[in-house]
């Protein structure tokens, strides 16, 4: 043990870079010059020493000060006064006081070295805590480091600011600060602290709210990383907190937006039919939960929208949103799907007559006036009901159910309310295999036009023909036009039908003008429907190239319409029917008398002839009939100088009581019904009798 204390050991195991610094040399030669000083003091005072006595301490005060630095210079002043010590005692062996001399020096460089240490790192976590807070300060953050072992927890001045509080305010324990977080986030933060200390995770990072001294919330962003001893063990977690509360807003708002209607603001689609997945799956782990949807679609809000303007239609989706509202029960949810059709989830119903109760109760909330754009308007919706419980399949299938129920109750008209039941589904099928069909229908040569002949009442001459359209499936047989019709109107395939029947019935027209040119010429009807009119932009188009591909003269056609083509846009009817009556073409009013069957229409549209429904025609001959009504219509034609035609006549009773109150034209099964292209050419050559 005195050997490692002999000069040459010492020096061997001191630091180069402390005995080469000038300044650990400057203060080496102080300590030394102070050693020398003492012993002269001692020499003078015990008389001569020999020069070991010399060089132990100065050499020794050197190798203390360049292995340990400047701050354990008191350890070996410390040694040296107890040299001098034991001297004055009369010890005079340099080797047994050197001995007795080590433990004291031993403990002086222990505490030198730990109070060096424990001050220099104090400098580090100064320096490095200035570093980071300014440039925390710079970025908005909030410096904070906790002491694991004192619990003590430090907050810089940007940490404060943060929360509204003055750095002083804040507290220095952990306690305080995790009392200041969110208790929803509480169990998230405590859990991702306690994984990094344990060693889990190579960083902390976590999300969570802070009540700031107002009482409000901040989301902020803590990150950070623990300190640990040489053991591994975490001592100290330093990091900061960002403010990330707009970016938080940001995200739910898009969150918001991507799941709710941006004009009402109600859930959209995306987030109904999330619910209804949920529903669906309490009902498949409980058998008695059932619930229902109810699907409503507002009835002539296009009228609206076309009258008052889309801004007045805006308004009444909000005001019919909040009327729904409204009529929920806690628990349930209403959304709009887009367009007019908004959709409610009704949950733990018993029955049908539940979600009943609720529709009803919609209905008598819409009914009441809204007011919108300076106007009182009593919306109405057409409402499908469909109940659900464990054993559907998947949530799309009740919401096909729903608007099963809710097409059926827009077929019976405005205002209706429908459940669904199994056979609408089967109708649907039907409905669906019947639209696939049709759509190929003309390409393979299924659909045909068939004529009716129009006849001059007194001298039993055909006048023209009505060009009607007729299938023919391979596998269903004769399907009625009042089947196939509708279904082509809501499908858009009546352009193409419609299209399809011009050139036909022009093709058919101009044939016969050849056959029979010494017959007066024949005129040709064919219908238009409304939905013809509105789904067709290119419809003049179809019958001009019609009428140049069969060089059939535009007067020998005749347009029939029905009133509803003027009463649903009449600007656009009124341009469409001056462009055809332009052309030469004539036009005759459809099934008059059941419709509005206004006077100044038939001034403004100028038509040309007028078809008397088959309605009033069937009832003419009974006794409350409606002859009055036929006669009117008469009278009204022959005083705008309009031709009349009766359509429906079927016993000839009808027919006399036709000719007697003066109606020239007519058709009907007592004439013929209607007959394929072949047919027409032998009632011309051999006209029925009747």
């Amino acid at each position: 043990m005195i050997a490692s204390l002999m000069p040459a050991t010492l020096f061997a195991r001191a630091r180069p870079a402390a005995l080469l610094s000038v300044g650990a040399l400057r203060t080496t030669l102080l300590v030394c010059l102070g050693y020398v000083a003492l012993l002269a003091i001692a020499n003078a005072a015990f008389g001569a020493l020999p020069w070991p006595w010399l060089a132990v301490p100065v050499l020794f005060a050197a190798a203390v000060h360049g292995l340990r630095g400047a701050a354990l210079t008191g350890s070996a002043l410390m040694s040296a006064t107890l040299l001098i010590a034991l001297l004055r005692a009369g010890h005079e062996s340099p080797l047994a006081l050197l001995a007795m001399m080590l433990p004291v020096a031993l403990a002086g460089l222990a505490l030198g070295h730990a109070r060096d240490r424990s001050k220099r790192e104090r400098e580090r976590i100064r320096a490095g805590s200035e570093r980071h807070e300014f440039a925390a300060q710079g970025a908005g953050d909030g410096l904070f480091e906790w002491s694991l072992d004192s619990k003590h927890m430090y907050y810089s001045g940007a940490f404060a600011t943060l929360l509204g509080y003055a750095p002083e305010e804040l507290g220095d324990t952990a306690d305080e600060g995790f009392a200041r977080v969110h208790r929803d986030d509480l169990a998230a933060l405590r859990g991702d602290i306690d994984d990094h200390l344990a060693g889990k995770t190579a960083r902390f990072e976590n999300e969570h709210r802070m009540r700031r001294k107002d009482g409000s919330w901040l989301w902020v962003l803590a990150r950070g990383s623990a300190a640990r001893d040489g053991e591994g063990r975490a001592v100290r977690l330093a990091g900061w907190i960002t403010d990330i509360h707009d970016r938080k807003r940001s995200q739910d708002q898009l969150r918001h937006h991507a799941f709710h209607d941006p004009l009402t603001g109600l859930p959209n689609r995306a987030l109904f039919m999330d619910r209804l997945s949920h529903a669906l799956a309490r009902a498949r782990r409980n058998d008695s939960h059932h619930f229902a949807i109810v699907l409503l679609d507002l009835d002539r809000f296009k009228l609206v929208n076309d009258s008052l303007g889309h801004v007045a239609g805006d308004e009444l989706l909000v005001s019919v949103g909040q009327r729904l509202e409204s009529c929920l029960r806690p628990g349930d949810t209403v959304a709009r799907l887009g367009g007019d059709e908004f959709m409610l989830l009704l949950e733990d119903v018993r029955d049908a007559e539940d979600a009943h109760t609720v529709a009803e109760r919609i209905q008598r909330a819409l009914s009441l006036p809204l007011p919108l754009g300076g106007h009182d308007v009593i919306a109405s919706a057409s409402i499908g009901i469909a109940v659900g419980d464990g054993s559907i399949s998947e949530p799309h299938e009740l919401l096909r159910d729903a608007d099963t129920a809710m097409y059926e109750a827009k077929s019976r008209g405005s205002g209706q309310l429908v459940s669904f039941d199994a056979r609408m589904h089967d109708r649907a099928v039907e409905r669906l295999k019947l639209e696939s069909a049709l759509r190929s229908a003309i390409t393979r040569g299924e659909l045909s036009v068939y004529y009716q002949p129009i006849f001059d009442l007194k001298s039993r001459e055909i006048l023209g023909f009505e060009a009607l359209a007729r299938w023919r499936h391979p596998t269903l047989g004769y399907i009625a036009p009042v089947r196939f019709i509708p279904l082509a109107e809501e499908t858009g395939l009546i352009a193409e039908i419609g299209a399809w029947v011009l050139t036909e019935a022009a093709t058919h027209a101009r044939r016969l003008q050849q056959l029979f040119p010494e017959r007066a010429p024949l005129s040709m009807h064919v219908n238009m429907s409304v939905r013809q009119m509105q789904q067709d932009p290119g419809l003049l188009d179809r019958v001009d190239a019609a009428l140049a591909a069969t060089q059939l003269p535009p007067e020998l056609l005749t347009v029939e319409i029905t009133e509803s083509v003027i009463m649903e846009d009449s600007e656009k009817g009124e341009r469409l029917l001056g462009a055809l009556r332009k052309r030469g073409i004539r036009i005759c009013m459809d099934d008059f008398g059941t419709g509005y069957s206004s006077l100044s229409y038939l001034h403004r549209f100028r038509v040309d002839s007028l078809k008397i429904d088959i309605s009033f025609v069937r009832n003419l001959t009974e006794p409350h009939g409606r002859a009055e009504i036929v006669r009117t219509i008469l009278t009204l034609a022959k005083t705008l100088g309009l031709a009349v035609v009766a359509e429906g006549i079927e016993t000839r009773e009808q027919l006399a009581r036709l000719i007697e109150l003066g109606c020239v034209e007519g058709q009907g099964f007592l004439f013929s019904p209607p007959v394929d292209a072949s047919t027409t050419e032998s009632l011309l050559r051999h006209p029925p009798h009747w």
